[in-house]
């Protein structure tokens, strides 16, 4: 039996600036000329076994499942969320530019992760530069590919030219794979989702209650202008920080780390002791999370120390919004 891919789709040729092109017998094309901005496209490998083509199929995700794309030779293949990309997938855990796939003309496919937050897998590897072969799985965000050459037929040939079983070209479910890890390898290998939720929510509780804070502080509260002022400046300050913790950049994950105990000093120092506890968990959350390899034990230990901070500050909101409702 031949594999051939079943698509719910027809075959989609897109050039790598993001404008997808319309042919009649997708079968029959070499080359695509792009209607915007005029790049010639080849589309046929250099294959000893015939015409061959690269093709990238969405296998799972929130939609477009089945989705064929043929993959260009020779371009920088981009994807993410921003239009300009190749594929522009919009759904959560994308960045707006997340990863370039790069298709040789014999057929190897390179793909590098471009610093995205929640990073790129080839199967169950996050990677930063790494090879995509044959039938390979590809992660990014909730949407996950399959890699095959095929002809312009539409049947799916292995590297040595003959057709490919269906059995040979079974891959495992993100669904199936999420059901094997603990909630601490889960931790691990989404730390630096962790991270960033934990300190965009300090943003926005932190944000609020400081200005409560500053309101209500005795024996001179502020007036709402300068309070909101201060926690605008507050929610500013931590977003900032939490956007900038990547797996790549270790200046900024470091700088996001020092502008977090910054933080917590301004809190000791207005004595806004709720906001400043949850600025230091957060903090201790990072110094975890934001290690290179964590045991999965430790980094879910630092998430719950990040949680923990964010629940205090959550119940000193509250009260916070008690005490100002009635006028005390």
């Amino acid at each position: 039996m031949t594999g051939t891919l079943k698509a719910i789709m027809a075959q989609t040729i897109c050039c790598p600036c993001g404008t997808p092109i319309d042919c009649d017998h997708v079968e029959l094309v070499i080359t695509a000329t792009c209607p915007r901005c005029d790049r010639e496209l080849p589309l046929e490998l250099d294959h000893s076994f015939g015409a061959r083509r690269a093709m990238l199929t969405i296998m799972e995700g929130p939609h477009w499942v089945g989705e064929q794309f043929i993959m260009p030779v020779g371009a920088a293949l981009s994807i993410g969320r921003a239009s300009g990309n190749w594929l522009c997938l919009d759904a959560a855990d994308i960045a707006d530019t997340h990863c370039r796939l790069t298709l040789a003309a014999s057929g190897a496919v390179i793909v590098e992760d471009l610093n995205s937050p929640a990073g790129t897998w080839i199967g169950p590897q996050r990677i930063v530069r790494g090879h995509l072969a044959p039938t390979g799985s590809l992660r990014v965000g909730p949407f996950r590919f399959r890699f095959d050459i095929q002809t312009p037929e539409g049947r799916i040939v292995a590297p040595d030219g003959r057709d490919q079983s269906d059995s040979e070209l079974s891959l495992p479910t993100m669904a199936s794979v999420k059901r094997k890890n603990s909630p601490a390898q889960w931790a691990a290998r989404n730390r630096f989702i962790l991270a960033r939720w934990i300190i965009l929510t300090l943003a926005s509780i932190g944000g609020a209650d400081f200005t409560l804070h500053l309101r209500a502080r005795p024996p001179a509260p502020w007036n709402w202008n300068k309070a909101l002022i201060a926690g605008a400046l507050v929610w500013l300050i931590t977003s900032f920080a939490g956007r900038h913790v990547t797996l790549i950049h270790n200046y900024l994950k470091y700088a996001s780390l020092g502008l977090t105990v910054a933080l917590a000093l301004v809190g000791l120092s207005f004595g806004a002791g709720a906001f400043a506890t949850a600025s230091l968990c957060a903090a201790a959350g990072l110094v975890v999370l934001i290690m290179r390899e964590p045991q999965p034990w430790l980094a879910f230990g630092g998430a719950l120390i990040g949680a923990f901070g964010l629940i205090v500050l959550t119940r000193d909101l509250t009260q916070l919004i008690r005490i100002i409702s009635s006028g005390g």
